[in-house]
């Protein structure tokens, strides 16, 4: 066949079919960008210049752009795509082959979403971020927005409140480097069931009155810990005084320093 006797619309059929074979790399006056390779010149994580040999390595094509950003193809995926013009959503052009070959490209700054501080993970939140006058009121609204099972980093500062815990959630103080951190003066209850906390300098009193709660940890300076459930773990923890009221059983105070403890029920009193 003669592609000199085909007519415009038979050409233009025949540019279609033969465009998604090509390979990345340069043909005439056009360039064909894999997938991939597109996305990185749009968002700059690559220069154009490191895609002037597109077409050299089908390794270097598909790792050249974030495959974490945006669902560009499977690893090894070897479907390009013809690109002549590449616009943003709001019709600006960000890249334009011209009729010689040669790529423009315009700068492109990517602004994305403000992203709250107060939830940073799943299931995890930062107290110090929520509203709230002082810590404890931070604090407050903080179990207000948590479930059960979720963690709620401390800020560091003085919790001064009464309180009881109610959902299963681990309470997690945050130290600076001098080992200042969230320190707890109020007197605080764990009522829910398998309530933690860790690494939280208690200096008033705590009551654990729910099953398998725990405090890992802390620096504290002569709290008193009173227990009233079973399976309830003290451990890695500091000065403090501790009770196991009677009926208590399987639970255990281990690996701690300067800790008393008085044991009215049946439980495991390691290293103190």
């Amino acid at each position: 066949m003669d592609p000199t006797d085909l007519s415009d619309d038979q050409l233009d059929q025949l540019a279609q079919q033969l465009a998604g074979r090509l390979p990345t790399g340069t043909h005439g006056d056009r360039i064909v960008l894999s997938r991939r390779q597109a996305l990185a010149v749009a968002s700059g994580t690559v220069s154009l210049g490191a895609l002037l040999g597109l077409g050299s390595d089908s390794a270097l094509a598909q790792a050249s752009a974030d495959t974490s950003v945006g669902a560009v193809g499977a690893a090894g995926d070897d479907v390009d795509v013809y690109l002549d013009q590449l616009r943003d959503p709001g019709g600006d052009e960000v890249l334009n082959v011209d009729d010689t070959g040669a790529i423009n490209a315009q700068p492109r700054e990517w602004v994305f979403g403000s992203v709250s501080t107060e939830r940073i993970g799943s299931g995890r939140h930062y107290a110090g971020a929520f509203d709230g006058a002082d810590a404890d009121a931070r604090l407050d609204n903080a179990l207000l927005e948590a479930s059960d099972g979720d963690v709620i980093y401390l800020e560091k500062g003085s919790y001064t409140t009464n309180r009881t815990i109610s959902k299963r959630v681990t309470l997690i103080g945050v130290a600076d480097a001098a080992g200042d951190g969230a320190e707890v003066s109020g007197d605080w209850v764990a009522e829910a069931a398998y309530v933690t906390f860790e690494d939280i300098r208690f200096t008033g009193s705590v009551d654990l009155t729910g099953v398998g709660n725990q405090i890992r940890g802390g620096y504290h300076s002569s709290a008193t810990v009173t227990v009233d459930a079973d399976t309830v773990s003290i451990r890695g923890a500091y000065s403090l005084s501790v009770t196991f009221n009677s009926g208590t059983s399987t639970g255990i105070v281990d690996s701690c320093r300067d800790v008393s403890v008085t044991d009215n029920g049946s439980n495991t009193i390691g290293d103190i």
